[in-house]
């Protein structure tokens, strides 16, 4: 229920661990019958969402929001949406080099910016965060994209 609890509890998480549930969730969904799977995550779900871009190639659209790993020389697997405020803590620079790892993927790939905007910019419960123009510009263009990857 608070933000200091929450980065606690987030110091504590098993990143590897968390990514391979996600990716035997990915499996259950598979072995059931799903032709296509997307992830999108917030904060340290973009961080676990652009991880498994970045692992499985069978994920058919990722969207992360203000949350990124470092890709350590590792290719994104998936078509990859990132969406992130420009106050947010992300160097410029390593967000113009993905800007331009993504385009180059030629698969609607890209990374949004929004000018003024905070970490956690969608989040509608953190008054000094949310910037409700951004907010629903970013959900317009994920929904977009994840309908033109996985329908």
């Amino acid at each position: 229920t608070e933000p200091d609890e929450a980065k606690k509890l987030m110091m504590r998480l098993d990143g590897p661990k968390a990514v391979e549930d996600l990716r035997a969730g990915l499996s259950m969904l598979m072995d059931r019958g799903a032709t296509k799977v997307g992830a999108m995550g917030f904060c340290m779900g973009g961080y676990l969402t652009h991880e498994l871009a970045l692992s499985d190639d069978r994920l058919g659209a990722a969207v992360a929001c203000y949350g990124l790993t470092d890709p350590k020389g590792r290719a994104l697997l998936a078509p990859t949406q990132v969406h992130i405020g420009t106050e947010d803590d992300f160097d410029p620079a390593d967000m113009q080099a993905l800007s331009a790892i993504l385009a180059a993927r030629g698969d609607g790939s890209e990374l949004f910016s929004y000018d003024g905007a905070p970490h956690a910019f969608m989040n509608d419960t953190r008054p000094e965060a949310y910037r409700p123009e951004a907010a629903a510009l970013a959900w317009e263009r994920a929904t977009k994209f994840l309908h033109a990857k996985l329908d």
